[in-house]
């Protein structure tokens, strides 16, 4: 989990500008991850382009980083040798974490350096398909992407998108056992940006062959952590009534077993803290 102090640090990032400029361009013939990354720099280094910062140009450049990264995803995909998903997910990751060299804080870039920013999936069966999760972060916001990715007619292409829920969450993929051979499960969870105590997010999504759709999600938990064994989901938070109370914290563990709709509550009881 990310310190309430690095939170903080970060949330006063948040009044950095965003000015864009034309979207680059990669080749594939360039050097294995040197051009994503390049324009990730060049696009993170127009953060401080302009003195006043607004929404619609901070969601552009997002969107900009997005094409960016999903067209490098695409590019690694369809060629030669396809990667891994464990090889995929970890250019990613170090893209990302080099591509922010250019905040002028060395407490900011530490900060992002330390942060996970993609998950690859790649869940059998079906064969021939990646889940790709990303975020892309701005001050104590990020726009949170997962992409379906498979093969048609021999080339990969995206072909479901989602990540809505998780918009201003750190962003991890775990998988998860699905119920049926047709349908891919997996968890996305992640703590929210810029709040206190390190709140953790986690939804349960489904890919049909055709659509990513949440199933069932839990936001909120203060200082949550996750995990996953076999069809059973563990959540351990705080509980904030302590507060109303004025007690010392306590915590609380979650187990939920999976069913074919979703999530089931199991048990529901005080615990140790993690």
């Amino acid at each position: 989990m990310v310190s309430k102090r690095m939170f903080f640090a970060v949330s006063a990032f948040v009044g950095l500008a965003v000015a864009v400029a034309p979207q680059a361009t990669l080749r594939a013939t360039e050097p294995q991850g040197a051009g994503f990354q390049q324009a990730l720099e060049d696009a993170y280094n127009r953060l401080t382009a302009m003195k006043e910062w607004n929404p619609a140009d901070d969601l552009k450049l997002k969107t900009e980083i997005q094409k960016l990264t999903e067209e490098y995803i695409l590019t690694r995909l369809n060629g030669e040798p396809r990667p891994p998903a464990a090889s995929l997910e970890n250019d990613l990751n170090q893209a990302f974490s080099q591509g922010i060299g250019h905040m002028s804080s060395e407490q900011l870039r530490k900060f992002w350096g330390d942060v996970h920013y993609a998950s690859v999936l790649e869940p059998s069966p079906p064969a021939n398909l990646y889940v790709i999760g990303f975020m892309i972060p701005h001050g104590n916001s990020s726009l949170d992407v997962i992409d379906v990715a498979q093969q048609v007619s021999g080339v990969y292409r995206f072909t479901a998108q989602g990540g809505r829920e998780m918009q201003g969450h750190t962003l991890r993929l775990t998988p998860m056992r699905s119920p049926s051979v047709a349908r891919v499960r997996f968890l996305a969870y992640g703590a929210r940006l810029g709040a206190n105590q390190s709140p953790l997010g986690v939804v349960l999504y489904q890919f049909d062959g055709k659509s990513l759709l949440p199933l069932w999600t839990r936001d909120g938990l203060w200082q949550g952590t996750v995990k996953v064994e076999a069809d059973t989901v563990i959540l351990m938070f705080q509980d904030t009534t302590h507060l109303e109370r004025g007690t010392p914290p306590y915590f609380l563990k979650e187990e939920y077993t999976q069913t074919q709709a979703s999530l089931k509550l199991r048990s529901r009881g005080w615990a140790d803290a993690p």
